[in-house]
């Protein structure tokens, strides 16, 4: 009786388990990880260690393996919990970084935050009077929603600043996070 019962507990387990949303990836660096694969297997990101750096956007089932990136320092890779979409902040220098988001079927148009903010809110003096501006992506609130922060200091902002804001997939809106 005891055996059933673990037996029926495991499967009954095993069935929540499969049924339960798909969990969101933590945040995967390049250089530093060999792929970024989905939380749903049927994608993953890989690099080159060239001058500069590569990022490859490959579909499992197909095998074909496009490059979307190029980067010279390091980035950051943050799947969305369903895999239909990923961040990416790419530190490119010293002073700045951008966060763009990719959408697995159109990998070769990036949604930029940064010319998006710029729409919605017009050019905030923190971003346009400061010389050191990062764009950073956080984390995936859920499947359609990217949260990113924009920080940075300057001569506009010495002490520095930080504005967190959410951005919608489905209806491409920016709102800032109080």
């Amino acid at each position: 009786m005891k055996y059933e019962i673990t037996t029926l507990t495991l499967i009954a387990t095993l069935a929540f388990a499969l049924s339960a949303p798909v969990a969101a990836v933590s945040k995967v660096s390049f250089p530093g990880t060999s792929k970024a694969p989905d939380p749903t297997g049927r994608y993953t990101i890989t690099w080159t260690d060239s001058r500069p750096h590569e990022l490859f956007f490959k579909t499992i089932n197909k095998g074909n393996k496009q490059h979307f990136l190029s980067f010279s320092r390091h980035v950051d890779v943050f799947w969305a919990p369903d895999g239909n979409a990923f961040a990416v902040t790419d530190w490119g220098g010293s002073d700045y970084s951008d966060a763009l988001i990719y959408l697995p079927k159109e990998i070769n148009k990036p949604i930029n935050l940064k010319v998006v903010l710029k729409k919605t809110f017009g050019g905030l003096p923190e971003i346009e009077r400061n010389h050191h501006v990062y764009f950073e992506a956080l984390d995936w609130s859920s499947p359609e929603i990217i949260t990113f922060k924009v920080h940075g200091y300057g001569d506009f902002n010495p002490d520095g600043f930080e504005k967190v804001f959410n951005y919608n997939l489905k209806d491409g809106k920016i709102n800032q996070k109080q």
